[in-house]
């Protein structure tokens, strides 16, 4: 392990120590550009919490930050896609056309609306096409049809993890990701630093599915702190051997 040595008194290390906090906080000079790399890393440790939590609120779990997420319902989860592996397991094969209709099943079904949507409409009858509809899906399930919110409205699926784009957003860079993933927020300048998303839709998540509590869970700053000083302590290092 390389040793640097600093030749000043102890005063001198002292002030050399409050002159980088000073730097950090945005109220002195930074003459050697050493304070953006140190609040990324103190960014990077805040993303990395942010992640973790929303990967525990996704599975239905509590995130350190101490928030639960509202499960999905019944009709959303059927909404969402699925993989050739959960298609065979449920079942699901050949071409479908209207949600899980075969398309011998869909011709029975627009029969079925059409002849009853015709009588209700010279009954005069209100909302005839929705209930028209209505009828001919309950003709059809009682005949052995598969509706996807029978079949799939009851899966496990992971909460904002649909095609995994939100969470690719809040996922910290490593040394083998060289630019920031799509819609991911990561500033850090003179006594502040941001993370978040900013994908089109991520405020409206955020506003029924908090990704984090308004404010910042001491876990999470420890996490940043222990980062911001480790990046810091080695910044004095590096300082102390080029003014010894």
């Amino acid at each position: 392990m390389a040793v640097t040595k600093f030749r000043g008194t102890r005063a001198d290390l002292s002030r050399l120590i409050r002159s980088m906090v000073t730097e950090l906080a945005g109220k002195g000079d930074d003459p050697y550009t050493v304070v953006r790399p140190i609040l990324i890393r103190g960014a990077l440790a805040l993303l990395s919490k942010v992640q973790g939590a929303f990967i525990q609120k996704a599975r239905g779990g509590t995130g350190d930050d101490g928030i639960t997420w509202k499960p999905l319902t019944r009709g959303t989860i059927a909404q969402r896609r699925t993989t050739a592996g959960e298609r065979r397991t449920l079942g699901i094969g050949g071409r479908r056309v209207r949600g899980l209709l075969t398309p011998a099943e869909d011709r029975r079904w627009r029969g079925i609306f059409r002849s009853t949507l015709a009588q209700f409409n010279a009954r005069g009858v209100a909302g005839g096409a929705a209930l028209a509809a209505q009828r001919a899906w309950a003709i059809l399930k009682s005949e052995g049809a598969k509706t996807k919110l029978d079949v799939l409205g009851g899966r496990t699926v992971e909460i904002g993890r649909d095609n995994g784009a939100l969470l690719r957003s809040l996922t910290p860079l490593t040394e083998e990701t060289q630019s920031l993933p799509e819609g991911q927020i990561l500033e850090a300048e003179a006594g502040r630093i941001t993370v978040g998303s900013n994908l089109s839709y991520a405020l409206h998540f955020h506003k029924s599915r908090p990704l984090w509590p308004e404010k910042v869970p001491e876990v999470w700053m420890e996490a940043v702190a222990q980062a911001v000083a480790k990046g810091a302590m080695e910044a004095i290092v590096q300082r102390v051997a080029l003014e010894s």
